[in-house]
């Protein structure tokens, strides 16, 4: 449990910002490392309180990835517990997908998931397969064996696949497969000094205006953009020159022309922020880097995960408000929710 608390804290203290949550007459202001200020417009806040699992079922540490459908919300703890959890848009716990083992039903680890209209997709990592469930009742239907390991894949239209690949075992970035594991094709080839960021969660975003996108490759500091129907590289955007030895963690949120992301850099880290519409780029400065103990508001915590239509999808844990918060000044409903192994879902509205 120390090992957990320390390992969260730590990926906390470079995926957190600070700002205040009131209309859009009134926007939050972000404090910049350049000391300057400007807002980002969000125009509301819904929370969603999701109570810890059934008995028997590991509750959720670290969260990885979370999927929205019209029906319930899926999240991945693939770092601690290797399970997708399934609630309903209530915050009821419904199910975990599959299970942990080598069976052939079963997956060892879980580098991503996807979910389609009527099926749900686990990668294991360690197995070189994709393991496929079905979306209605959950049960097992089927396995996709892969030629290759990859760091994170996407759906796309087409009834294809868009893989992020390994160094190790291919030579393009990007892989193409049909629905059976077949490769149709690669680009992107992997240069010699590029290196394999297989630790990285979130490697590919969706957005229905921008397609899928990923930022795979640290070294040319560069955003690229693919086609949701078949995986055509539609566009990249060029983030170098910015600021020097500054790399997102993580693939970055788009919403519009905003690009809203964790970033490392050599002294600190901070939220990343690019404004597209007018070229304009920006780097935020976490508050929680200079931040003692229970010195941040409850509603200053803001861990960008994923997005959803316009939504930035975050989320809150006991760890987080342990941390940086004052007990005393958070809802009883929330923390209610925490100590019972729960977890609080954050939808921001931009």
């Amino acid at each position: 449990m120390i090992m957990i608390r320390v390992t969260i804290c730590f990926f906390i203290s470079f995926l957190l910002f600070a700002c205040r949550f009131d209309k859009i007459d009134n926007s939050p202001c972000f404090s910049m490392h350049k000391s300057k200020y400007l807002t980002l417009p969000i125009l509301s806040q819904k929370l969603v309180l999701l109570k810890g699992p059934t008995e028997g079922i590991s509750p959720i540490y670290s969260v990885d990835k979370i999927l929205v459908d019209s029906s319930y919300i899926f999240i991945l703890d693939g770092k601690t517990n290797p399970l997708v959890y399934v609630y309903d848009k209530s915050g009821q716990f419904k199910t975990v997908v599959g299970g942990i083992g080598q069976g052939p039903t079963e997956y060892m680890t879980i580098r991503d998931f996807d979910i389609s209209k009527d099926s749900i997709y686990i990668y294991d990592d360690r197995q070189k397969r994709i393991q496929v469930y079905n979306l209605n009742n959950f049960a097992f239907s089927r396995t996709i064996n892969l030629e290759f390991r990859a760091r994170g894949f996407s759906l796309l239209r087409n009834k294809s696949i868009i893989f992020a690949s390994t160094k190790e075992s291919c030579n393009d970035q990007i892989i193409i497969t049909d629905l059976n594991g077949s490769i149709k094709r690669g680009f992107l080839p992997f240069d010699d000094e590029c290196r394999d960021q297989r630790r990285r969660s979130n490697i590919f975003q969706k957005n229905d205006q921008e397609g899928i996108l990923t930022y795979n490759r640290p070294e040319d500091n560069r955003l690229y953009f693919f086609s949701m129907d078949n995986g055509v590289m539609k566009d990249s955007f060029d983030l170098s020159g910015i600021e020097e030895n500054v790399y997102f963690s993580t693939t970055p949120v788009v919403i519009r022309d905003k690009i809203i992301g964790n970033c490392d850099t050599e002294s600190l880290r901070s939220l990343y922020f690019v404004d597209r519409s007018d070229s304009s780029r920006y780097t935020y400065n976490s508050r929680v880097i200079d931040t003692k103990k229970q010195d941040i508001k409850f509603s200053e915590l803001l861990l960008p995960v994923c997005n959803h239509n316009n939504y930035i999808i975050s989320y809150i844990s006991l760890d987080m408000i342990d941390v940086f918060c004052d007990l005393d000044r958070c809802p009883e409903n929330i923390i209610n929710c925490l100590r019972e192994d729960g977890i609080v879902i954050s939808f921001f509205e931009l």
